[in-house]
C-alpha cells in the first residue's frame, strides 16, 4: 500500500473583492500565490485540506472567489469551517470534487475526521456531542485503522495568551478520545497563523500558517511577523501510522 500524501492550507480570509487587504496583504493574491505553487510544484496529493477562515465577510461571492481559486486541482478537497466562515456557503460551492464532510475513509490504514468547531458570536470554537459522538463511533468501529483530525481551533494552548483566549471551549472532550485510542496518531489546526507543534497524548499536534498574513509566537497581544512569508503543509501518512510533515513557505 502507497502513502497518503496531503496538504493542509488555512486561514485565506477571502471577501467578495479581490482586493481586499487585511494586515497589510491582499488576501486573494496572497491565496492564490500559495495555491498556484502547489499546482506547480506538488504534484503527487491524494487530498487538500482547508482548515477554516476560508471567507472573512461571510459572503456568496466570497466563497465563489475561492472556487475559482481551488479550479484544476483534480484531487478531492475538504473544506472546514472557521470563526469567520459561513457552514451555509460553504456547502453553497461544494461538487463532486469539493466537499463538506465529518469523515472520510483515505484507505485501508488510515481515517480522516474533520471537526466543524464554530460556535456562533465568539471567536472562540466548540466541539459539538454529534461530531465527538461520530468520532467515537469510528473509533470504535475501525480499531484497525489510523486516525488523522483536521479542525480550525486549536485544542490546546499554543502559549500565545492573547491567540488563547480563542481556542476550543471545551478541549476535554478531545483530550479524553486521545487518551483512549492510540489510534488518533495526528491533529491539525489552523487559526492561529503560526506554525506550532506540541502533543496531546499519544498524537502529534500541529499549526500552520495562513496563506495571508502571520502572527508572532509566543506573543501576550496581537503582534504581527512580518519577517515570515505565507504557507502550506504538506503531510505523508504512512501504512504503519507514522505522520511525516513540513510547513513551506513562499
Amino acid at each position: 500500500m502507497t502513502n497518503i500524501n496531503l496538504i493542509q492550507i488555512t486561514d485565506l480570509h477571502l471577501t467578495k473583492s479581490k482586493n481586499t487587504i487585511i494586515q497589510g496583504v491582499n488576501t486573494y493574491v496572497s491565496a492564490k500565490n500559495v495555491i498556484n505553487e502547489i499546482k506547480t510544484k506538488q504534484k503527487k496529493i491524494d487530498s487538500l485540506i482547508l482548515t477554516g477562515d476560508l471567507v472573512d465577510d461571510e459572503t456568496d461571492l466570497g466563497y465563489q472567489n475561492l472556487k475559482t481559486l481551488l479550479f484544476g486541482i483534480k484531487c478531492p478537497i475538504y473544506l472546514i469551517p472557521g470563526n469567520h466562515d459561513s457552514p451555509a456557503a460553504i456547502k453553497s460551492i461544494c461538487d463532486d470534487r469539493i466537499k463538506f464532510t465529518n469523515s472520510f475513509i483515505l484507505n485501508n490504514d488510515w481515517v480522516m475526521f474533520l471537526f466543524n468547531t464554530k460556535k456562533i458570536g465568539t471567536h472562540s470554537g466548540i466541539f459539538s456531542e454529534d461530531d465527538i459522538e461520530k468520532l467515537n463511533k469510528l473509533l470504535e468501529k475501525h480499531t484497525e485503522k489510523n486516525f488523522i483530525i483536521f479542525l480550525h481551533h486549536p485544542p490546546i494552548s499554543i502559549n500565545s495568551p492573547w491567540m488563547d483566549t480563542m481556542s476550543i471551549m471545551n478541549p476535554n472532550e478531545l483530550y479524553s478520545l486521545t487518551k483512549k485510542y492510540t489510534s488518533i496518531k495526528g491533529i491539525f489546526c489552523g487559526h492561529v497563523h503560526q506554525e506550532f507543534e506540541s502533543t496531546i497524548n499519544n498524537a502529534k499536534f500541529y499549526t500552520t500558517p495562513s496563506t495571508c498574513h502571520q502572527y508572532k509566537p509566543k506573543a501576550d497581544k496581537f503582534s504581527l511577523d512580518l519577517n515570515l512569508n505565507a504557507g502550506y503543509r504538506y503531510i505523508t501518512l504512512k501504512n504503519d501510522g507514522e505522520i511525516i510533515t513540513s510547513v513551506f513557505r513562499l
